[in-house]
Parts: C-alpha cells; structure tokens; sequence
C-alpha cells in the first residue's frame, strides 16, 4: 500500500507519487529529539537519515504525529473559533511576530486531518510543513506529554504511520 503526504488517505497535492514507508529507530529517535527540543540529538540523527535518505519516512512519521495529536487534542466537536485559538496560541508560543507561520494554512492543516483531506487542497507544502512542525510541538507541549507518554505517543504515531502504510 502506498501512502500520500502527509498521512494516508489524504489526496497528493504535490504531484508527487505517493510513497512507501518503513518507520525505523532512527526516524522515532529523531522525532523524539525534536518535540523535545534536544537539537545536539536531532542534528546527529539527521545526518544517518540523510545518509540512508529516508527523510520522507520521517515526513510520514511527522505527519502521523500530527494527526494523532489533532486527534487528541480535538477528539469530537469543535468549532471554527476553537482551532483559530489554538493557531494563535501555537504562533505565539513560537513567537511568530514575523509571519514565518501563515495561520490559514495552520488552520486549513488541522481542518483536514480533522474532518476533511480538501482543506489541504493547493496549500503550499513548505508553508505546510512549517505549520505542522509548529502545531505539532504546540500539540505535544500541551498535553504535557513527557517519558512513557511520549514513547505511547511516539508508538501510536508509528502505528499510524505504518497503518497508512502497509508497513
């Protein structure tokens, strides 16, 4: 099976083909050092990705962890106000004075891992990358998640991915 950007199911907005994932340690250790903040870490690990090649692997693992973190933070009902909050929120926690996060690409992102993939239909993949990369810290940091429930987190986002997958 093969997997679209950024998770399964949701349409290939880039043009590019869809690919197929293997989410390894590396990908996983890499993820963690990044919600964690530990650059020393990440930046070692990215030159075995970059040595291997597989950073879209990453991407889908990154966007796995997007989407069960959205999922968890908005888990039924929300509203339109609801996710402007939290793009205002995620953008000032990053002090975004100088608009490096484009908040309707933010809030279009949330919308389709939510409820709808069209949302994501012509954004701009490096201002979607970094929304999601800012969201998902915003997303992480807030449910305190931190250890064991990081490593759950880090599961569930593998799992995600590899369901997506096939892998």
């Amino acid at each position: 099976m093969l997997a679209s950007w950024p998770i399964s199911g949701w349409p290939d907005h880039t043009g590019q083909a869809a690919v197929t994932v293997g989410v390894t340690g590396n990908h996983l250790a890499a993820m963690r050092a990044f919600l964690n903040d530990d650059y020393t870490t990440f930046d070692r690990i990215s030159s075995r990705l970059d040595e291997d090649g597989s950073w879209q692997e990453y991407a889908v693992l990154q966007g796995a962890a997007f989407a069960v973190a959205a999922r968890r933070r908005f888990p039924g009902e929300y509203t339109a106000g609801d996710i402007i909050r939290f793009v205002g929120r995620a953008r000032a926690a990053v002090h975004d004075e100088t608009g490096q996060i484009d908040p309707v690409t933010a809030e279009r992102l949330l919308r389709g891992v939510l409820s709808n993939p069209a949302y994501v239909t012509g954004l701009d993949q490096n201002a979607m990358a970094q929304a999601m990369m800012t969201l998902l810290k915003t997303l992480v940091a807030e449910e305190g998640l931190t250890g064991p429930e990081l490593d759950a987190f880090l599961a569930e986002s593998r799992d995600e991915a590899r369901h997506a997958t096939g892998y």
